[in-house]
């Protein structure tokens, strides 16, 4: 079954591991880059302005951020763009790619390529909502935008964290299946 990543064979396994750290790590730094969006109106930071989804809502948090919040607002979206999205892209589809090469039956191996070839689409979901997010913050808040924004948030947030229960599922049943082997 095609995915659309592979890596190589022998080196599979531990450069799964590093793409997995380094979202981790790239995880962190947004978090970091976004602690000055969470407010009364925001405790998710950006997050509650991407699944705004009214401009209603998307008014109340744009008014709850500071001149300074919205300059790490944008500088977050940016590092979102050039480095998260190609990031979780290509490190969550490995791992279902991984997980789909090791799941025993047919079904949950279509599964895992299936979600590997979905990550694409999430990283897309991501960009378009990107923008969306961006306009407003240049522009003011946009019922139009942030429904548009909100619905690529919820289907790539939808699509991720079925890939990450995907791939947690996957290496638990390897794990588990390791521990059942008999010792040499």
């Amino acid at each position: 079954m095609r995915v659309p990543f592979r890596l190589p064979e022998r080196f599979e396994t531990p450069i799964l591991l590093a793409l997995l750290l380094a979202l981790l790590a790239g995880s962190a730094f947004l978090s970091a880059l976004g602690q000055p969006l969470v407010t009364y109106a925001s405790p998710s930071g950006i997050i509650d302005f991407e699944l705004a989804g009214t401009a209603e809502r998307a008014a109340a948090i744009l008014a709850s951020w500071d001149d300074a919040a919205r300059a790490a607002a944008r500088t977050q979206t940016f590092w979102d763009y050039v480095l998260y999205i190609p990031l979780y892209v290509l490190a969550l589809s490995a791992w279902a790619a991984w997980g789909a090469k090791r799941m025993p039956g047919r079904r949950l191996a279509r599964l895992g390529v299936a979600l590997a070839w979905a990550m694409l689409a999430a990283g897309a979901l991501d960009a378009i909502e990107n923008r969306q997010l961006l306009a407003q913050l240049e522009h003011g808040a946009d019922a139009g935008r942030a429904a548009l924004a909100a619905a690529c948030a919820a289907l790539k947030f939808t699509i991720v964290l079925a890939t990450i229960a995907y791939g947690l599922a996957a290496t638990a049943m390897l794990g588990a299946r390791a521990l059942r082997r008999p010792a040499r």
